[in-house]
C-alpha cells in the first residue's frame, strides 16, 4: 500500500503535464476579415507595419496578449518571421483556449515586403484598411455618369404677343389715296396716313411630348389691328382713312428642350384672314364713300426660341422671342360705293385687288380695291391681288400650366 500512494501521484503529475503540453502546443486559427490586415512588428497600433494579409486567408496565432495575436511569418529579407495583429481584423475559427505564450506555428502566410510607418493613429482600436482605387485600363475612358433630364409633361400654354407685322398692301392704298387727293387737289400739307404695323395676339397651346425633349405643339391665336387717320385738304376737304385687318392663325409644330430651361420650337401655320377698308371724302356738302371687306385663307411658317421659368411644380412662366412668315392672297369679299348724290348703294362681289393709278405719266399711286375683275382701264397698271404680308417679330409671354 505504502508504494503505490507513490506511483499514483507520479502517474497523475505526468499526465498533467502532458495535458499542459498539448494545451500549450495548440495554435489559433484566425480569418482575416478585413480587406487588408496589417501585421505589426509589436502589440500597438503606433507600431510599424511589416506584412499586410488580404481579406480571408487563414493564419495562425501561437497565442493572444490582451487585444493583440501574436502570429508567425514566413522569413523576409530582414528575417522576421513573426507579427501581431489586432483582434478587430481577425475572427478565431476554433473555440480553443488562448494562450499566452507561443509554442509552435502550423501554417505560414507568403512573406511580404514590409511596407512604410503609418501615421499613428488617435483610437485604440484600429480601422479596417480601404480597399485601394482601382484605376480604370490605359486608353479605356473612364466612365461619367449623367442626370437625365426630367421628362416633359403634357401642358396647356396661355399667353400674349407683341407682334411687329409689315401688312403691305392695305396700308400702301390708304396712303396711296390720300396722295391721289391732295394731286386732284393740288393741296399742299402734311398727307401722312400712319400705318398698321403693331397689333397684340392672344392664344393658347397644348403640349403633347414625344419623347423626353421632345413635344408636338397645336394652338390657336387671333389678332388684329385698325386706325382711323384724318387727313384735311384745307378748310373745306377732308380725307379720312380706315385700314383694318384680322387674323385667326391655327398653328402647329415641334419643340425641342435642349435643357430644361430653354426650348425653340418651329413649325407651320393656316390663317384665316380678313381685310377691309374705310375711305371718306368731303367736299363741303358732298361726300362719297368706298368700303368693302373680303375674306382668304394662307399658309405660313413660324419659329423661336424662348426660356422657361418654373413657378411651382405644375406652373411655369414663359419668354419667347419668335418669328414668323404669311404672305396671304386671294381676298373675296363686297366692295360698296356710296355719296351723297346716289340714291342706292353700289355694292361690287369681288376679289381685293391692289394696283397703281397714274393720273400721268410720271405720278403714280398705289391703290387697293374690290372689284369684280382684274382692273385693266386706262390709267391704271400693275394690277395683282392684294397681298397681306405677315412676315413679323413678336415677343411672347405666357403661363404655363402642366398636367
Amino acid at each position: 500500500m505504502t508504494l503505490r500512494r507513490p506511483i499514483r501521484t507520479a502517474g497523475c503529475l505526468i499526465l498533467f503535464v502532458l495535458a499542459a503540453a498539448a494545451f500549450s502546443n495548440a495554435a489559433i486559427r484566425l480569418k482575416v476579415t478585413a480587406e487588408l490586415a496589417n501585421i505589426r512588428q509589436k502589440p500597438s497600433i503606433s507600431s510599424t507595419i511589416i506584412r499586410q494579409i488580404p481579406e480571408g486567408a487563414i493564419i495562425e496565432a501561437a497565442s493572444k496578449s490582451g487585444e493583440w495575436y501574436l502570429v508567425s511569418l514566413e522569413p523576409d529579407d530582414a528575417g522576421t518571421t513573426s507579427g501581431y495583429v489586432h483582434e478587430s481584423l481577425v475572427l478565431p475559427l476554433d473555440a480553443a483556449a488562448v494562450p499566452e505564450k507561443k509554442e509552435r506555428i502550423i501554417e505560414r502566410v507568403a512573406p511580404q515586403k514590409p511596407k512604410p510607418a503609418e501615421t499613428i493613429e488617435t483610437n485604440r482600436r484600429e480601422p479596417p484598411a480601404k480597399k485601394p482605387v482601382e484605376e480604370p485600363p490605359a486608353g479605356e475612358p473612364e466612365t461619367v455618369k449623367t442626370t437625365n433630364a426630367p421628362p416633359l409633361r403634357p401642358a396647356l400654354v396661355l399667353g400674349g404677343t407683341g407682334l411687329f407685322a409689315k401688312v403691305g398692301d392695305l396700308n400702301h392704298g390708304a396712303q396711296g389715296l390720300a396722295d391721289l387727293y391732295a394731286f386732284q387737289l393740288n393741296a399742299a400739307g402734311d398727307r401722312e396716313v400712319p400705318p398698321l404695323h403693331w397689333t397684340l395676339p392672344v392664344g393658347a397651346e397644348l403640349i403633347i411630348p414625344l419623347s423626353a425633349r421632345l413635344a408636338l405643339s397645336a394652338g390657336m391665336e387671333y389678332y388684329g389691328a385698325s386706325r382711323e387717320s384724318i387727313v384735311a385738304y384745307g378748310q373745306t376737304d377732308k380725307f379720312t382713312v380706315t385700314p383694318e385687318f384680322r387674323v385667326i392663325p391655327v398653328k402647329i409644330g415641334l419643340v425641342y428642350y435642349p435643357a430644361s430651361f430653354l426650348y425653340c420650337r418651329l413649325g407651320a401655320m393656316l390663317a384665316f384672314a380678313k381685310a377691309s377698308y374705310s375711305y371718306r371724302f368731303e367736299h363741303d356738302e358732298f361726300w362719297q364713300e368706298w368700303s368693302g371687306q373680303a375674306t382668304a385663307l394662307g399658309l405660313g411658317i413660324f419659329g423661336g426660341v424662348g426660356v422657361e421659368l418654373p413657378l411651382g411644380s405644375s406652373l411655369a412662366f414663359l419668354l419667347e422671342v419668335s418669328g414668323q412668315y404669311a404672305a396671304i392672297k386671294g381676298f373675296e369679299g363686297t366692295g360698296t360705293l356710296q355719296d351723297s348724290t346716289l340714291a342706292e348703294p353700289v355694292v361690287e362681289a369681288g376679289r381685293l385687288y391692289a394696283y397703281d393709278g397714274k393720273p400721268t405719266a410720271l405720278n403714280v399711286f398705289p391703290l387697293v380695291y374690290i372689284r369684280s375683275k382684274r382692273p385693266t382701264e386706262g390709267g391704271v397698271a400693275n394690277a395683282r391681288q392684294a397681298e397681306l404680308d405677315l412676315l413679323g417679330m413678336a415677343l411672347r409671354a405666357g403661363i404655363k400650366i402642366k398636367f
